[in-house]
């Protein structure tokens, strides 16, 4: 091929604004990053580290140069090891979607989300229950890396995909276990027609035994109604993760699970318990609930049911890592033991001691069976527990 073929080929090759975005966030940040301590090692007269990260620099600068030119937004990544004198030191930059990437001294890692049902899903899937996942994504290769990825851990995904919509990512930052920041890379999809999302919900929701919808306020539940009327004809039960200070369009849901935050931010500053279910069985009254499960993080749980005593759970967690995707885990933990068969009560209890368990984990993490059946095992959740 000759030389003004090769540069034909090569500018017209699409560049991913999204891609190099992250790529040069992330090259920009380590550079800023290795940059003092490379400084500080000559200074230091330790030439030989001095010198692995001015190579690890230039690797940067590099894959950086590459990405731009070329718009190979996938070989452009560059993955360093370098051993500095007193001891061990693993720096790098790994580019690619989805991806794993080191930056010194802060850990970066993507996962992707949709209208994030996904940790919800795994949890269930975690704790072997069979689920399938509905949603919106982009006509993309992230859609195509998370139906891979969902159907290796046995989640079924029933995906619509738009093309004038790229799916939900999602960038952690992370140094020495603790979360700096997220970056979203998102675009709403309330302008999406919904039709083909409530004609499969209704197609599929015969076939399970409940109705779980996670709303993240992204778009994808903006008719949500008609979603809880498809399974209340089929009397299947609905539970809901809510977002937002409008609670009326949930209507007629068998239970929702508000954090303290979301339920004041409806129905007003509670300066007590008595105070929560108070409001908490007037809101239940209002939007024809069946049940409320109030999260309160280190306070515990308050279940709500109508003309019931309120059940209250302290908190279950014997250290706090992470507390990233505890409600998730709350909400599938419910899920599953509701679509049991068990009863509110037990089954809140059942996700109160997973919630305790999993924000015990660094990171959106998920309870096995094992981990759970253990904890009940191990001491007074047994007394309280009947399965």
């Amino acid at each position: 091929m000759s030389d003004e073929n090769a540069k034909c080929s090569i500018a017209s090759r699409p560049i991913s604004d999204f891609r190099l975005s992250i790529i040069t966030l992330l090259g920009v940040s380590a550079f800023l990053g290795i940059t003092p301590f490379a400084v500080m090692r000559y200074l230091q007269g330790n030439l030989l580290a001095g010198l692995v990260d001015t190579t690890i620099l230039l690797g940067i600068c590099s894959a950086l140069v590459y990405a731009w030119v070329t718009g190979d937004t996938r070989r452009s990544g560059v993955v360093v090891a370098s051993v500095a004198c007193g001891g061990a030191v693993v720096v790098g930059i790994v580019v690619g979607e989805p991806g794993l990437f080191w930056l010194y001294p802060c850990l970066v890692t993507t996962f992707f989300l949709v209208n994030p049902r996904i940790a919800v899903a795994l949890n269930i899937a975690s704790l072997n229950g069979q689920v399938t996942l509905l949603g919106i994504t982009g006509a993309d290769e992230a859609s195509k890396t998370l139906q891979t990825q969902l159907s290796a851990m046995k989640i079924n995904c029933q995906f619509i995909q738009s093309a004038d919509h790229p799916t939900i990512t999602k960038l952690r930052i992370l140094s020495r276990n603790q979360q700096l920041l997220r970056l979203d890379f998102e675009e709403s999809f309330v302008e999406m027609d919904k039709n083909p999302l409530t004609e499969q919900t209704k197609a599929l929701v015969a076939q399970h035994d409940l109705l779980l919808l996670s709303d993240y306020d992204k778009g994808t539940l903006s008719e949500v109604q008609a979603l809880i009327q498809a399974a209340k004809e089929q009397n299947i039960p609905v539970l809901v993760d809510p977002k937002g200070t409008d609670f009326s369009k949930y209507r007629g849901a068998t239970l929702i699970t508000p954090n303290l935050a979301e339920f004041e931010a409806v129905v007003g500053h509670c300066k007590n318990e008595a105070e929560i279910v108070r409001k908490g069985q007037a809101l239940l009254k209002e939007l024809d609930l069946t049940a409320m499960l109030v999260t309160r993080s280190e306070q515990g749980m308050t279940l709500l049911m109508h003309d019931q005593q309120e059940f209250h759970l302290p908190t279950q967690a014997k250290e706090v890592y992470d507390v990233t995707g505890a409600g998730d885990t709350v909400i599938a933990t419910l899920a599953l033991s509701i679509a049991a068969k068990t009863g509110f009560a037990q089954a809140s209890a059942l996700a109160n001691i997973a919630a305790g368990i999993v924000v015990g984990k660094l990171g959106t993490s998920t309870v096995s069976e094992a981990e759970l059946s253990a904890e009940l095992l191990s001491g007074q959740e047994l007394s309280l527990i009947h399965i």
